[in-house]
């Protein structure tokens, strides 16, 4: 289970990155590009936090989440794919607020 200290930074992380989809409008042209993107945001979070190693499956999580959300294959971020995108990475920092309240 994830602690509520690290609760809190995965909760700012997840809607960063949902704020982020939204805004954009032309850097994340792909489901690809938004993938990796996430891939290297992730990674830059572990590295201002002692998360990295205690969590071994939150990578494959978010990237399993993205890909039900958005399908396997390579496509433009439609705006549905991106509405998509966003809604699954603010309900992520919801539930991940929850736990960081937790005692």
């Amino acid at each position: 289970m994830v602690s509520p200290e690290d609760a809190a930074s995965l909760c700012s992380y997840c809607y960063e990155m949902g704020s982020t989809i939204q805004r954009d409008q032309d850097i994340l042209g792909t489901t690809k590009t938004l993938r990796d993107g996430n891939e290297k945001a992730l990674g830059l979070l572990y590295q201002r936090t002692q998360m990295e190693g205690k969590y071994p499956a939150l990578a494959a999580g978010l990237d399993a989440l993205l890909m039900g959300e958005l399908g396997s294959q390579v496509q433009p971020l439609s705006p549905e794919l991106r509405s998509k995108a966003v809604s699954a990475f603010m309900a992520l920092a919801y539930a991940f607020q929850e736990r960081s309240h937790a005692q």
